[in-house]
């Protein structure tokens, strides 16, 4: 089973704003991850039907703090506190689900490209995805699903700007501080 992390409403934070590090830890990193909007009620959705229950893709930002999640995990103890923080998804812009499954993601820090990456069969993810966390949540809607697909991982500094773009459109950027 992939791993599901299960986030408050104070943990998403909309694109835009600046996210102010906290005092609780050292180190905060950074990763860009795609965000599905769920558009419509439902529990235990076969993967053949899941399509219909998302209408559009996004990037964000999932922030959590290194330190402390290391320091957690060598405990033994969840480690929500690290990552399920206020603030700690900053979710960007949507667009229109591509039929194909195909996007471009860059990542840029202070306008510098740290990263471009290409998906493949990102709908086949989120369908499958959606077919798995149904059976256990009911999603609703306003419901976001995240899937990280290992781009982009940062470490936050004061002062510096995130930006990422989903095939040539700014989906989410953030300010440090």
């Amino acid at each position: 089973m992939p791993s599901v992390d299960i986030l408050p409403d104070s943990a998403i934070q909309k694109t835009g704003k600046p996210f102010f590090i906290p005092d609780f830890a050292e180190r905060f990193v950074c990763r860009v991850a795609v965000a599905a909007h769920i558009c419509r009620l439902g529990k235990n959705i076969a993967c053949k039907f899941a399509n219909r229950y998302y209408d559009s893709i996004g990037l964000c930002f999932v922030l959590e703090a290194a330190d402390l999640k290391d320091n957690l995990l060598g405990e033994g103890l969840p480690v929500a506190v690290a990552t399920s923080f206020d603030g700690s998804v900053v979710l960007g812009d949507s667009y229109p689900v591509c039929a194909d499954g195909h996007m471009t993601v860059t990542l840029s820090v202070d306008g510098k490209e740290l990263g471009n990456w290409e998906i493949t069969s990102v709908n086949d993810m989120l369908d499958s995805s959606i077919e798995l966390i149904s059976r256990y949540f009911t999603l609703k809607i306003g419901d976001c699903v995240i899937l990280d697909f290992g781009m982009g991982n940062c470490e936050l500094v004061i002062g510096s700007h995130l930006s990422a773009v989903i095939n040539g459109k700014e989906s989410v950027n953030v300010k440090i501080k």
